[in-house]
């Protein structure tokens, strides 16, 4: 066989298209390793789970959607007592029970407005305002009333001025008739 005759008789040209080859393999399998590392380190979910994310503003939920799952609501969560204007009012004939209840809740940390009355109720009932669902469940929670009393604020409210508060309770009979919270106290 005849060398080419832009290549040199001594084989170099053979060598050194040898050694280019070993270089480019050895810098491809850096690269590999090198993605493999970032990707291990950088990715959260597990391999072959392709996960999106996407959080709806209007509720303040997060969904995720994970191939071959069904979307998921995720819990929101909730703003601390703090951050929580309630207003009491007295939808009952006994008299004081929205202060005692507005006096368990300021003592459980939330953002209370001086009582006031309400058009007479059959049952307690705690609204909130648009965004506080959760906390106006945690508020039914705390006063030890079922879920199923939370409602939406209706349109008019109950009260004529809820004073810029987040959630409305609505004291009812059972409410009213309940014993105060005892809190024990080291003398």
């Amino acid at each position: 066989m005849k060398s080419a005759a832009h290549s040199a008789a001594d084989g170099s040209f053979g060598r050194s298209a040898g050694v280019a080859a070993g270089r480019a393999a050895l810098l491809l399998g850096v690269a590999v390793l090198l993605g493999l590392v970032l990707l291990n380190t950088t990715d959260a979910d597990p391999v072959g789970v392709t996960t999106d994310t996407t959080v709806d503003s209007a509720t303040d939920t997060t969904v995720s959607e994970s191939e071959g799952e069904e979307p998921v609501d995720a819990a929101p969560l909730a703003r601390p007592p703090g951050e929580v204007g309630v207003l009491v009012a007295n939808a009952t004939r006994t008299e004081g029970a929205a202060a005692r209840i507005t006096e368990r809740l300021r003592v459980a940390g939330y953002m209370v407005k001086p009582p006031t009355d309400a058009p007479k109720e059959d049952a307690s009932v705690v609204h909130f305002t648009s965004g506080y669902e959760t906390e106006a469940q945690i508020v039914a929670e705390t006063l030890e009333l079922p879920p199923t009393v939370v409602q939406p604020m209706p349109t008019p409210a109950p009260v004529s001025d809820l004073r810029e508060a987040h959630v409305l309770v609505l004291v009812g009979p059972e409410l009213a008739k309940a014993p105060e919270a005892t809190t024990t106290t080291a003398a």
